[in-house]
């Protein structure tokens, strides 16, 4: 792994087992650059931009400066909250506090935060990892506009960053769906674990969709769909032989929009993420899909 470029190590200063992290990469030769963000802004400062797809810029404290083009990963384990002057008027601090939490923090977000859109300056760059109702979440990477607006593209990296944690989450259960008639289904449920498509058939569904996946008595694959918001189930569960079934319980079959999803995917040539723009307005925000013929395919996202 010599020579492979740095991980970037953001912990707290006193941390037993990213010490032990350290060492081990220390052992195998790869270099390391380790920073607190109790450190930012005072003692660790950021100065980068993105160009193509790749950082560039630095990450410096008063002891060593990193390149950031050199970085291969970043292990993200419970660094310290950054601290700022005392003589910092209380708004201020407060404003000064979301910036540095967000502005480094590896979290996801289900759409752009209008305060973010808010803030940022006319030419500004807003990267955001946008995480949907399924896997294979999308970074977006935005300017903004003169009007208040932002444009940009979906990079083709997928995003796999957990959302922010206020501490008041209650945790959904999914129901337990009874034997009742089926149907066959046209797809498995592994289909889901393709972030190509998945990506494509999250524009498709409820926000507040929840996939449940593991496997049966028999061994065999099941995916399960929940949407708390309208209170439908449905189960995907592979069979020894013949196709998927499909048990659905509530107002809709929810594999139902998927199938339909992955019909339309195909007939579009299997699309790239790159190859979807994105705009954020205050009140809105959206995915578009230009095909070679002209036809545009928007989702409100």
């Amino acid at each position: 792994m010599t020579g492979a470029g740095h991980v970037l190590i953001l912990a707290g200063r006193f941390d037993p087992t990213c010490d032990l992290v350290v060492e081990e990469l220390n052992r195998r030769a790869v270099p390391v650059f380790r920073a607190d963000m109790a450190e930012f802004p005072l003692r660790l400062t950021l100065a980068a931009s993105l160009s193509g797809n790749r950082w560039h810029g630095t990450l410096a404290n008063d002891r060593r400066t990193l390149d950031l083009a050199s970085v291969r990963s970043v292990y993200y384990r419970r660094p310290t909250r950054p601290k700022f002057p005392e003589q910092m008027a209380g708004e201020a601090r407060k404003v000064a506090e979301t910036e540095a939490r967000w502005g480094i923090a590896t979290a996801s977000v289900r759409r752009i935060p209008p305060s973010w859109l808010e803030r940022c300056r006319v030419g500004g760059i807003l990267v955001v990892p946008l995480k949907g109702t399924l896997a294979g979440g999308m970074i977006a990477r935005l300017t903004k506009l003169p009007d208040g607006t932002a444009a940009g593209r979906i990079l083709h990296t997928p995003a796999a960053f957990m959302p922010p944690k206020t501490g008041t989450e209650v945790e959904v259960q999914v129901p337990g769906i009874p034997d009742r008639p089926c149907r066959d289904a046209g797809l498995s449920g592994r289909v889901l674990d393709d972030w190509t498509f998945s990506f494509f058939a999250q524009l498709h569904m409820p926000r507040g969709l929840i996939r449940t996946y593991g496997r049966s008595d028999d061994g065999l694959h099941v995916t399960t769909l929940y949407d708390p918001a309208g209170g439908s189930a449905t189960r995907i569960e592979d069979m020894p032989e013949g196709t998927p079934l499909v048990t659905s319980t509530g107002p809709h079959d929810l594999w139902t929009p998927i199938e339909a999803a992955h019909r339309r995917w195909r007939q579009l040539h299997r699309p790239r993420r790159e190859w979807f723009s994105i705009e954020a307005t205050p009140a809105e925000q959206t995915v578009t899909y230009t095909a070679p013929d002209g036809r545009v395919h928007r989702w409100t996202i």
